[in-house]
């Protein structure tokens, strides 16, 4: 007896590896920096605006300084390890 089975095209055991994805992922220098410019741009303004609300309509002194110093933290974690991926990234090309 043959056994049916449907024999794919595609090598699913390849691991995806940079180099088999870089002729696609190819960004300039000045795109990528104009990306994290315009990210950093908009994290500032929703800063500014969440600021405003969260001093507006704060219930607890303690609770908002809190939930700031937490958001403002994980936010420039956040920033500086972009940073330092898209330097890394920049100088693997």
């Amino acid at each position: 007896m043959t056994s049916l089975q449907y024999k794919s095209d595609l090598n699913f055991n390849r691991v995806l590896s940079l180099d088999s994805v870089s002729p696609w992922l190819v960004i300039k220098p000045e795109y990528a920096w104009l990306a994290v410019f315009i990210l950093g741009l908009f994290f500032a303004i929703a800063s500014l605006v969440l600021s405003y609300h969260w001093n507006r309509f704060m219930i607890e002194k303690v609770v908002l300084a809190k939930a700031s110093l937490i958001y403002f933290l994980v936010s420039v974690v956040l920033i500086v390890a972009m940073i330092i991926s898209l330097t890394i990234y920049l100088n693997s090309l």
